[in-house]
């Protein structure tokens, strides 16, 4: 994440994300960044939002009346490779279905944390 003011510069870097996602960096520009510490909170500010924002996937489980929007939640499926993954919750569906045994079911969309 790079972020240009007036005269200044800033950037961070998510390591991690970086071989997921080799060519996902992205410049911001913004003429009211007059210092170079406003620049760098910018970038990690920016740089927060893209992990927050990215999609992870999705799980399905019984229905939780306590589940809300933006709660983080911890996933463990050896299959699929996670034991205690933090992940955050970006969408919530519930859907009902009347064949054969009736049944509530939901489904979390998941962001990063």
């Amino acid at each position: 994440m790079q972020v240009f003011g007036a005269g200044v510069y800033g950037e961070q870097f998510d390591w991690a994300g970086a071989e997921a996602w080799p060519n996902a960096g992205r410049q911001v520009h913004d003429a009211n960044i007059a210092s170079t510490t406003d620049a760098q909170a910018r970038a990690a500010a920016e740089l927060r939002l893209t992990a927050v924002a990215a999609d992870t996937g999705a799980v399905s489980a019984g229905v939780n009346c306590g589940q809300q929007l933006y709660d983080v939640v911890e996933i463990t499926d050896p299959g699929a490779g996670l034991v205690r993954a933090k992940r955050r919750v970006t969408g919530v569906q519930v859907q009902y279905s009347r064949t054969g045994t009736a049944r509530y079911d939901m489904t979390l969309n998941l962001g990063g944390v």
